[in-house]
């Protein structure tokens, strides 16, 4: 059967809708309704990926996990999403939600591929209750066993590293005490610094001093996927 449609593919209003669909209802293909083969294959995906039980116990990964989650990570509609340009950071993202028992997929709708990005999509209920009730405060205990697992995780969604420093950003200052506190424990000092958005918000970044030695030593010790060049004084 063939069904009228406009330039958009859309039906024209007044004709023979598919068996299926309600009258106005926009297709998700073209009219051709999903049998229930499907349907039943669609709805046992979905369900068992919200229902996966996370590891949530400390562990390396997790820790990396909540750095990311707290840097430009999101925790939305069930599950956890990561969207940014470099593929490297997407796969080291992938293998530890891997590894607490997520099923995470990559994601590339034409909104994002136009701006040549990633996205990483995983889902699950029990993880999204847990992050989204665990306070600020008791992040430092949960991540204290595995500091930079963290570290690397908030340094990959939301740091940058000069000529010869590191420095940490964030819109939350209680997540950069958190950093702070993880650094000053294993050797490395630290300077505060403030400045104000276009849109009037405050804006924190924690630098780690120390130059390119300190710098260097930092990166080996988080070993993180991307901006990870080590620093040369005086290079071949």
């Amino acid at each position: 059967m063939t069904y009228l449609r406009n330039k958009k593919g859309r039906f024209i209003k007044g004709t023979k809708q598919p068996h299926g669909f309600k009258k106005g209802h926009k297709a998700w293909n073209k009219g051709i309704p999903r049998t229930e083969e499907t349907k039943n294959k669609l709805s046992k995906s979905l369900y068992g990926k919200h229902r996966l039980k996370i590891n949530l116990s400390p562990s390396p990964s997790l820790s990396y996990i909540i750095g990311v989650l707290l840097g430009d990570g999101e925790v939305r509609n069930g599950g956890i999403r990561l969207q940014q340009t470099k593929r490297e950071f997407a796969d080291e993202f992938i293998k530890h939600t891997k590894n607490i028992g997520f099923n995470p997929f990559i994601s590339n709708p034409p909104s994002v591929l136009k701006k040549n990005q990633i996205r990483v999509l995983a889902s699950s209920k029990n993880f999204l209750e847990w992050f989204k009730n665990l306070p600020i405060k008791d992040i430092q205990n949960h991540v204290k066993d595995f500091p930079f697992y963290f570290l690397k995780g908030l340094y990959e969604s939301d740091g940058s590293r000069q000529r010869s420093n590191i420095t940490f950003y964030n819109t939350n200052i209680y997540i950069l005490h958190i950093a702070k506190h993880l650094l000053n424990d294993n050797g490395f000092n630290t300077v505060w610094g403030e400045y104000t958005t276009p849109k009037g918000r405050p804006y924190y970044h924690l630098r780690v001093l120390g130059g390119y030695e300190k710098m260097n030593d930092l990166i080996k010790l988080m070993n993180p996927a991307i901006k990870n060049e080590l620093y040369r004084r005086n290079p071949e």
